[in-house]
């Protein structure tokens, strides 16, 4: 059986091009953008994580704000991030009474640990908090 090829046909072929051309730009940026939305969801839990290893420290008998900064410098360090800073409240770990809720708080910005879009998210922090209370 014979195909028969029309006239038409080298018409479908630079119709696909031209579909192509138009269509995948924007598939590229949806796709980069589901990169980056879910970096900044696993960033945040990493932070979330980190918070909350530094609040079982800090809630621990003689513990100090250098303890649990040092945990969560090495819980972000171990998994490759870049933090701007560590709030631990109260600040004095050792004389806050039983009872005393105690919170981490981890801070980010996004721009530094992002994976493509190095200054599109200019200061965006994300943090990560975790509150305990002291017990003893």
């Amino acid at each position: 059986m014979q195909m028969f090829r029309t006239k038409f046909d080298r018409y479908r072929r630079g119709a696909a091009v031209v579909e192509l051309a138009v269509s995948l730009p924007i598939i590229m940026v949806v796709l980069f953008g589901i990169l980056e939305i879910s970096n900044s969801v696993a960033l945040r839990k990493s932070l979330v994580v980190a918070a909350y290893e530094g609040s079982l420290v800090a809630i621990l008998p003689g513990a100090t704000a250098s303890d649990v900064q040092s945990v969560v410098t090495q819980v972000v360090s171990d998994r490759g991030l870049d933090i701007a800073q560590i709030n631990v409240t109260p600040s004095d770990l050792v004389a806050a009474p039983k009872g005393t809720l105690i919170t981490v708080d981890v801070v980010a910005e996004y721009d530094d640990n992002c994976l493509v879009f190095s200054g599109l998210f200019n200061s965006v922090p994300l943090h990560g908090t975790a509150t305990f209370v002291k017990e003893f």
